[in-house]
């Protein structure tokens, strides 16, 4: 019985080495990585209502009372569609895996199967006939592309850093995500989840520093922010708000509130420090979700 169960595992070890030889034998050619962008999602859900999939359904997350964060990219979505006072439902993915693109959000307007938030923003836009950002000038837009990036470029690696390479944040990320788990499947998911987050964070390079640079970059990110927002009452100084404030609240709530982020020292400081960003977020939350503050009330 020993011996069987020596051959067993050395035959699933075996072929899991030939499998990781395959892959590096079959680099992807330009070829096969457009054919996967640009495969279309399958149809799902209802036609006559908006939906947008993420992580969980709607109160799910413990960041909930600050506006359903389950993912940043989810929430800019959701904010940008209360700012322009459409109406959706949200839906709950497995993993993202109906997606061709194994990623959330992704959604049905009208028929139309979108998936990437900047995509889904995109189509609103074109579907709805809106554009909250026509009266930006060219230096307020071009001020707004670079906050964007330093959110989705730099600060999204620092959150993505605590809440997978980090110990704190990878408990409570764990302990969240395979609760209703047996423990032999929870921690097989676990360890295929941080494998994946993990060679993402290196190949983006942030994932090679030592984690005192890491907090670093996101305390200056946090920091630039804080210094472009000034006393203003927008990101960008406008008397209301535009799709660049959807950017902000989505990252900074998520960065402010969660449980994986609320974890690390800096965060606490950063907030005390940037006391602006703060009531930004808690404005932003009132004009987002007012059901959440009367529920609190």
């Amino acid at each position: 019985m020993i011996a069987e169960f020596m051959l067993g595992a050395l035959s699933v070890a075996f072929l899991g080495g030939l499998g990781r030889i395959r892959k590096l034998l079959t680099y992807p050619t330009t070829e096969s990585i457009e054919h996967a962008a640009t495969k279309p999602l399958p149809h799902m859900g209802d036609d006559e209502v908006i939906t947008i999939w993420g992580f969980e359904e709607y109160g799910d997350y413990p960041t909930h009372h600050f506006g359903n964060v389950d993912s940043p990219y989810v929430a800019r979505v959701e904010a940008y569609l209360r700012l322009i006072d459409v109406p959706y439902k949200k839906a709950k993915s497995r993993g993202g895996s109906e997606n061709p693109r194994h990623k959330v959000p992704f959604a049905n307007i009208r028929g139309r199967m979108v998936d990437d938030s900047s995509r889904i923003i995109e189509t609103l836009r074109e579907v709805f006939s809106v554009d909250i950002d026509s009266g930006l000038t060219k230096e307020q837009a071009t001020t707004g592309h670079l906050i964007r990036q330093t959110l989705q470029g730099s600060l999204y690696w620092v959150i993505l850093h605590q809440m997978f390479d980090v110990p704190e944040g990878r408990r409570i990320f764990s302990a969240y995500k395979t609760a209703a788990l047996p423990p032999v499947v929870s921690t097989f998911i676990m360890r295929m989840i941080l494998r994946v987050q993990r060679a993402n964070l290196v190949g983006c390079g942030v994932g090679r520093l030592p984690h005192s640079e890491i907090v670093k970059k996101g305390q200056d990110d946090t920091r630039a922010i804080s210094s472009i927002l000034g006393d203003h009452k927008y990101i960008l100084g406008t008397a209301k708000p535009t799709s660049f404030d959807s950017d902000v609240y989505a990252f900074i709530v998520f960065l402010f509130y969660d449980e994986t982020q609320v974890v690390q020292p800096w965060v606490q400081e950063i907030k005390k420090e940037c006391p602006n960003l703060v009531d930004y977020v808690k404005r932003m939350r009132g004009l987002l979700y007012p059901e959440l503050e009367k529920r609190q009330s």
